[in-house]
């Protein structure tokens, strides 16, 4: 999978989970540029990628997630 595609897909997920057709993401958005993504939207976010993707997180992973960068590498490592 590519890297736009991935970004393509997650922004399919984050407008569902933040109910906002007009979001759009990049790799450097974090929760500081999004109003109401705190830990438990967090939570709903990586809830709805194992779901999307049939995949997991350690608890470590989830720590280290601060952007959409750091999610997009962690999803396509886990699908290499």
């Amino acid at each position: 999978m590519t890297r736009e595609r991935l970004l393509d897909e997650l922004q399919e997920l984050f407008r569902d989970a933040f109910e906002d057709p007009q979001l759009e993401l990049d790799e450097d958005l974090s929760p500081d540029d999004v109003e109401g993504w705190d830990s438990l939207m967090q939570i709903t976010l990586l809830e709805a990628v194992k779901e999307e993707y049939g995949i997991s997180f350690t608890l470590d992973e989830m720590i280290e997630i601060k952007n959409v960068r750091d999610l997009m590498d962690c999803i396509l490592g886990k699908l290499e």
